[in-house]
């Protein structure tokens, strides 16, 4: 039997580990997340995980891979702002190609923000939920998180309306004007993340 977490072999007898879950567990209160699970080479059926861990470890070759929260928080932040950059050129280029009548070109750009925009939200509560920051104390250009949020869904709303009514006219207003701080709204969110995973290191 051998059990690897992060290529260094564990003694698990001295731990008293006998399961699969008993090593899960381990991970979990070393307050690191898994990211890979092997066992004899295969990765195991994971919708079954209450089965999986009563599993014993037997004779097997366990081979865990893991990340601490804040690196997978900081690898979905550093993603986002990516991601944000890039949702603003499209929105940019999407308002340029509105007023030049390519609606084609400019519905294309804006299903690129669209896309990114809901990432942004789910990244944001995932984020927050690992870290567990408390998301209804984020100010937001001095306004709290959850209204900007709402704000934001009303925004997307009536972006889908304007696009099923063909209102290009108001497509183009909400773009260029009403969600013009989106990016640097979701650029700020990414920024008091980052600024407290750096107050909860010290």
């Amino acid at each position: 039997m051998a059990l690897i977490i992060d290529d260094a072999e564990i003694d698990t007898v001295a731990l008293g580990l006998s399961t699969v879950g008993s090593a899960l567990s381990h991970i979990a209160r070393e307050k690191r997340l898994v990211t890979q699970l092997l066992i004899d080479g295969n990765t195991p059926d994971l919708s079954a995980m209450e089965a999986l861990r009563l599993q014993p470890l037997g004779e097997r070759t366990i081979f865990i891979e893991t990340a601490s929260q804040a690196e997978l928080a900081a690898d979905a932040l550093d993603a986002m702002a990516v991601e944000t950059d890039t949702a603003q050129k499209l929105q940019e280029e999407a308002v340029e190609l509105l007023q030049k009548n390519d609606t084609t070109g400019a519905l294309q750009r804006l299903g690129g923000c669209f896309t990114i925009w809901q990432s942004s939200r789910e990244t944001t509560q995932k984020v927050g939920e690992l870290l567990k920051i408390d998301l209804d104390s984020m100010l937001i250009r001095n306004t709290p998180l959850p209204v900007v949020m709402t704000k934001f869904g009303e925004q997307l709303r009536q972006l889908r309306s304007a696009l099923e009514a063909s209102d290009y006219v108001l497509l183009n207003d909400m773009v260029a004007y009403e969600m013009v701080d989106t990016a640097a709204d979701w650029r700020s969110i990414v920024d008091l993340m980052r600024a407290h995973m750096g107050a909860s290191a010290r």
